[in-house]
């Protein structure tokens, strides 16, 4: 298991994991998540995966507080659901941590 920032071609992987989980997720939608909003935080450096034998199946991504300095946000957290109750989403929330106090964040949102 290894969780890694993502690599840029594996923004179409997240993506279609995306699109399977917004088929039974009610708060996701056609309008969000979109592609954009993956690239945004590849591009920022905020995208990150779960590796699990050569296969994504978790993301989430960071982001730099907006109102506060010292905090990080999380948003699009997900585990892929045929690979959900095998304790990959504490998994991530534990690397999340690493990562929070890595960057010298104080705060997760």
């Amino acid at each position: 298991m290894k969780f890694r920032k993502a690599k840029e071609f594996e923004i179409n992987i997240v993506m279609e994991m995306c699109e399977e989980i917004k088929k039974t997720y009610p708060l996701w939608d056609s309008e969000y998540p979109i592609i954009e909003n993956f690239i945004e935080s590849y591009e920022e450096g905020g995208l990150y995966v779960l590796e699990v034998d050569g296969a994504i199946v978790g993301s989430i991504c960071l982001e730099a507080g907006i109102s506060d300095s010292e905090c990080l946000s999380l948003s699009r957290f997900m585990v892929k659901p045929s690979e959900r109750k095998k304790g990959y989403g504490r998994l991530i929330f534990e690397s999340i941590e690493k990562e929070v106090l890595k960057r010298g964040y104080k705060k997760i949102d």
